[in-house]
């Protein structure tokens, strides 16, 4: 079902009416124009496959669409562009996409959205769509303690093959402030944060083949 918007426009003055109806005057008409949404969307979802985050969503027609935006945040209320796909412009058939995140965020609820974008740059954004808890927890990291005023201890429950070689800290955005490399027999390390700013940060735990296992959020007072 296509939803438009209706706007009357009526000719005949103050009393205008429609043919055949009541008040003062002759025949009087008034004029249905409709306008229809550039893109009507029938579904939209994100869930998370092989511990990457995705998002998908269909279309049932769309009118001069250029493409469309992904959007992500941690705290549902600051978003970042972190995707792009091309829209097909002009369809009147069941039209399906989905995107991937490269580089997902390591946060116990991560936050996307869907932003539209006409051909002639006007904009439609759609509901926001969290998802929980994308991404294995094999070794199970924590950052303790939490919050600190700069020294913290991360551990993890699982040493040697396939526990974590690696501890990067990351910002809101997801930009790699630093990297560590663990001993293969050790689940704990000391990390000083005493360089960073105050906030918010992701802990990730990275195996040998690169791939993130785990992640803990710790907050630098």
């Amino acid at each position: 079902m296509a939803w438009c918007l209706l706007l009357f426009s009526c000719t005949g003055g103050a009393a205008a009416q429609y043919s055949g109806g009541f008040g003062a005057g002759g025949d009087q008409s008034c004029i249905l124009p409709s306008i229809v949404l550039p893109v009507e969307m029938l579904w939209m979802e994100a869930s998370c496959n092989n511990n990457t985050p995705t998002l998908s969503w269909a279309t049932a027609t769309e009118r001069n669409s250029s493409h469309f935006l992904i959007e992500r945040s941690s705290d549902a209320t600051s978003w970042d562009i972190v995707g792009r796909i091309t829209s097909a412009g002009n369809s009147q058939q069941v039209i399906e996409y989905a995107w991937r995140d490269p580089a997902p965020l390591h946060y116990p609820t991560v936050y996307y959205r869907l932003r539209q974008v006409d051909l002639d740059g006007r904009e439609d954004v759609y509901a926001v769509l969290p998802l929980e808890s994308c991404g294995s927890t094999v070794a199970d990291l924590t950052a303790l303690p939490n919050p600190t005023d700069g020294a913290v201890e991360a551990r993890w429950s699982q040493a040697g093959k396939g526990s974590i070689t690696e501890l990067r800290l990351m910002d809101a955005q997801g930009r790699v402030l630093s990297t560590h490399r663990t001993h293969t027999d050790a689940n704990r390390m000391m990390l000083d944060l005493s360089a960073v700013a105050a906030g918010a940060y992701t802990l990730i735990g990275v195996e040998a083949s690169g791939a993130r296992i785990s992640s803990a959020r710790v907050v630098r007072r």
